[in-house]
């Protein structure tokens, strides 16, 4: 599937998203990797092979680790990391991961960004409005919001 401007892409359960080198979406049917399905360490590691240094990897709250080898691959590559400080996260075991990976591969500071805080009060379905293939999910997760 070709990436258009102003759509959000999603991956349905159970198939990670790829970026392939053309530029294009593609789903895999590949295992689970560290216990998740989809996996956003998929993503990132595609996209850092794909568009190197042109890629943004953002790190916001979760469990696990799920994420931290693909944004320490963005780094490699060139790219730039954004990570939710772990104080400021709901579940902090994915931000944590992340900037322990980060750190551990001695990633150079420029590349980090922890400070992003989220506001409960964002209207989420005015920040999303006008962008297409949001999953249903989202749309009815920021209604509650």
């Amino acid at each position: 599937m070709k990436i258009h401007p102003g759509f959000a892409y999603l991956a349905p359960a159970n198939y990670p998203l790829l970026l392939e080198n053309d530029g294009k979406l593609a789903l895999s049917t590949d295992v689970q990797v560290n216990f998740a399905r989809p996996s956003v360490d998929v993503l990132f590691d595609s996209a850092a092979s794909s568009l190197g240094a042109r890629v943004i990897g953002v790190i916001l709250t979760g469990s696990a680790s799920d994420g931290a080898r693909g944004l320490e691959r963005i780094c490699q590559s060139g790219g730039y990391t954004i990570v939710q400080d772990p104080d400021d996260a709901k579940m902090p075991g994915m931000p944590q991961h992340a900037l322990q990976r980060l750190a551990a591969s001695n990633v150079t500071v420029r590349n980090i960004i922890t400070s992003m805080r989220l506001i409960s009060d964002t209207n989420w379905a005015e920040l999303f409005e006008g962008v297409s293939l949001v999953d249903e999910r989202l749309r009815a997760a920021s209604a509650l919001a």
